[in-house]
């Protein structure tokens, strides 16, 4: 026991002596007075004070792991200092635990993804030098996007993939992002090398070129460069989960319950990016990569009522996971929660997340992926996370636009509309979803709704114009063609 705590005290001086002046973070686990319940409104109230000063990280029985930025530090230690039910000891932050190998030159990059042989994580300029390859490679599928920059200036980046990437589409979009906590690169590397996979089959695979010619997939790697670069641009150890700032840019999105600022932070650079590109680019699915468990999270986080589409969620959720057990020889991986799935709030409650900015506000189905409970895994495991993945994302891609898909236009001249498609008896919580018209998108009111079979009734309604009700089965696998012409309201006249 002594050996423990003095090598403890070691690392914990090496951790100290070696952080970044201006991005430093610090990890506690904190013992909560029994084994946390989720249907315990006393201990979710007294999670919640806690998350006002940490972002909760994992809860294991009666530990409690949390991240603190050094702003928030002193806060949270009187708080927890005033609460004699509560102990906690102050850990080496997991980034700062393993030495991990990183490439050191655009060549090398390239040559471990061609190999299909991953076995370093990417320096900050070979990341950026590696996505601007791609996209120069495979022009004809593949175009390098920047959605802005981070405080730091690191750029945000997207590479979309998709037959023709420069023009506009009809065909549903999807958007797959990793490391939005900054420490958490797993599955950055595994989205790495789905955009390796994607490129270099398309021209052999059927499957691979069915999926490019008819979806949008817009894939970004590292959403928080400045925390997964925050000891410096060659290295991502010492990875933070926060921005530049101390901001845990997953709680800082504006909260169908608690708010546009559950954080009590202003919007970050990166959010006000983000926020700006789904102005831009209407989605219908997302997907968030994350470590530190290994389940699929749905909907919702902030609500402890289900979503309206709970049924769907449960089924893709469990689509995915069902996948990975199986990639991965049922020994034990992604067996989270209820063996793989897991509804948000029922986990732990979290505010001003992406999952629910996405379901809420931009009426996008999306959920959260926990690859590995590892958030940086040794480098001989890369391969083998992306190995696990690899076919519950094409099923995803595959399976989401099965449902409901057409377009809202003008009976007078068949010019798009931007009109509401809700389902009767059915959508609640801005569940419904929008035919849309914005920037390089359905430019004639296309709008696609994913869902399980069923008989649903839809209406259809846009200011200015007579709403329309349509009773339509849906049956599935294939998808379910609705489009409607809107009759403008005649004036009266008094």
């Amino acid at each position: 026991m002594k050996n423990f705590f003095l090598l403890f005290t070691v690392l914990f001086c090496f951790y100290s002596a070696s952080a970044h002046s201006t991005i430093h973070e610090f990890y506690f686990e904190i013992t909560l007075p029994t084994t946390y319940c989720p249907t315990n409104y006393e201990m979710r109230i007294q999670l919640k004070e806690i998350e006002r000063f940490a972002s909760i990280d994992v809860i294991e029985g009666e530990h409690l792991y949390v991240y603190v930025s050094a702003r928030k530090r002193d806060a949270l230690l009187d708080y927890l200092n005033s609460d004699p039910d509560l102990t906690y000891e102050e850990l080496v932050p997991p980034s700062w635990r393993e030495d991990p190998l990183i490439t050191d030159k655009l060549n090398d990059l390239k040559f471990y993804a061609l190999i299909g042989n991953w076995s370093r994580y990417p320096t900050y300029n070979n990341y950026v030098a590696f996505l601007d390859s791609m996209a120069k490679q495979y022009p004809q599928i593949a175009s390098l996007i920047e959605m802005g920059k981070s405080v730091n200036g690191h750029q945000l980046l997207l590479l979309k993939i998709a037959a023709n990437p420069n023009t506009s589409s009809i065909r549903p979009k999807f958007i797959l992002s990793g490391a939005i906590h900054g420490d958490e690169l797993v599955g950055s590397m595994i989205l790495l090398q789905l955009i390796e996979y994607l490129l270099t089959n398309y021209s052999s695979n059927q499957r691979v070129r069915t999926l490019v010619d008819n979806l949008e997939i817009w894939i970004n790697p590292i959403f928080n460069p400045d925390g997964s670069y925050a000891q410096g641009d060659d290295t991502v150890k010492g990875a933070t989960r926060y921005n530049a700032n101390g901001v845990d840019l997953n709680r800082n999105l504006p909260d169908p319950s608690a708010g546009e600022h559950p954080d009590g932070e202003s919007w970050q650079k990166e959010t006000v990016a983000f926020k700006k590109l789904l102005i831009e680019q209407k989605f219908i699915f997302a997907v968030d990569f994350h470590g530190g468990a290994e389940l699929i999270n749905y909907p919702w986080d902030t609500f402890q009522r289900l979503h309206a589409d709970d049924n769907w969620y449960q089924s893709i959720s469990r689509l995915y996971a069902d996948a990975a057990q199986q990639s991965a020889g049922h020994n034990g991986y992604m067996t989270g929660g209820n063996n793989g799935i897991i509804n948000g709030y029922a986990w732990y409650e979290v505010n001003g997340g992406r999952q629910d900015y996405f379901n809420y506000f931009e009426h996008t189905r999306a959920v959260t992926a926990e690859v590995s409970k590892t958030k940086i895994p040794h480098t001989t495991m890369l391969t083998t996370y992306f190995k696990y993945n690899l076919a519950s994302i094409l099923l995803l891609l595959e399976q989401v636009p099965r449902g409901v898909w057409g377009t809202v236009t003008d009976v007078r001249d068949a010019s798009g509309i931007m009109a509401s498609v809700e389902i009767l008896n059915h959508d609640r919580d801005n569940s419904f979803i929008f035919s849309n018209l914005e920037l390089n998108n359905f430019k004639q009111g296309g709008f696609y709704r994913p869902l399980i079979a069923g008989e649903y009734q839809f209406k259809i309604s846009a200011p200015g114009y007579t709403p329309q009700i349509r009773q339509l089965p849906i049956p599935l696998p294939l998808p379910t063609r609705l489009d409607v012409q809107l009759t403008p309201v005649t004036p009266v006249d008094h």
